[in-house]
C-alpha cells in the first residue's frame, strides 16, 4: 500500500458518494427495452476548497502519479467504524481535475473516484 493523505479541512459540504449503473439498455425499433444487467458500481465526488499551497502541490502530485489508471483506496471516514465497509473503496480517478486558486492563499480541487469491481 502506498502513502495516505488526509486533507487539513474536510471535503466541502454537497460531497456525495452513489451508485451508477453499467447495465446496457438497448431499445428496440418498437420501443421494447432490452438489458444486459452489470453490477453497478460506487462514485465519490468531493471539492477540497481550502488547500494550502503545500497541500495544493500533494493533490497535483496525486493526480500526476495516480492518473486515471492506477489505484487509490478511498474512504469517507475513518471514524465510522459501523459504514467503514460501505463507505469505502478501491478504485480509481475517473478524471483527472486541475488545481485552481480561488482566493489569496487558499487552492482548491475537485475529485471524482469510480469503484474498481
Amino acid at each position: 500500500m502506498g502513502s495516505t493523505y488526509q486533507p487539513v479541512l474536510n471535503m466541502n459540504l454537497g460531497a456525495s458518494i452513489g451508485y451508477e449503473s453499467a447495465t446496457v439498455v438497448d431499445t428496440a425499433m418498437s420501443g421494447a427495452e432490452f438489458f444486459d444487467r452489470r453490477d453497478s458500481f460506487r462514485i465519490a465526488q468531493f471539492t477540497l476548497d481550502h488547500l494550502t499551497y503545500a497541500e495544493s502541490i500533494l493533490n497535483n502530485d496525486i493526480m500526476k502519479i495516480s492518473g486515471t489508471d492506477l489505484e487509490v483506496l478511498y474512504i469517507w471516514d475513518s471514524a465510522d467504524a459501523l459504514n467503514l465497509q460501505r463507505r469505502s473503496f478501491l478504485g480509481r480517478l475517473k478524471a483527472l481535475s486541475p488545481i485552481s486558486q480561488p482566493y489569496n492563499t487558499r487552492y482548491q480541487t475537485t475529485y471524482e473516484i469510480k469503484e474498481l469491481l
